[in-house]
């Protein structure tokens, strides 16, 4: 089970795609300065902006990952998932719902929920 900020991003560091783009961030920003916040933005793009081209065994590990850090006792840890990471897939996808069914189908319970709570939140501003 990932518990902390640092097991989160090294899981998905498994899958070489989202790798390259929270490695490159890490850089961008001189090592461990960058904050957690918009590193997990840059892993949410990156998840999105790779989707289709990851087998359906690494969707489907990444969207795990995902869901055990909404999931995790550490609050800042669920936060920059929420606010970081699903926030920037929601944002990617709003121009193309078809991509957003296809991950929808990935989607743990706690990121669904999460999703459902901010779209109806951004459709009320």
């Amino acid at each position: 089970m990932i518990e902390t900020k640092k097991e989160f991003v090294d899981a998905l560091a498994h899958v070489e795609a989202i790798r390259l783009v929270g490695d490159a961030a890490v850089r961008e920003w001189g090592g461990d300065n960058i904050p957690i916040t918009l590193l997990f933005s840059e892993l949410g793009r990156a998840i999105v902006q790779s989707f289709d081209e990851l087998s359906h065994d690494d969707r489907a590990y990444v969207f795990s990952v995902v869901e055990q850090g909404m999931k995790a006792a550490d609050t800042a840890l669920n936060t920059a998932v929420a606010t970081g990471l699903l926030e920037a897939i929601s944002a990617k996808t709003f121009e193309n719902p078809g991509l957003a069914e296809k991950i929808d189908v990935y989607l743990g319970e706690a990121s669904k929920k999460y999703l459902i709570a901010w779209e109806q939140w951004l459709n009320s501003r």
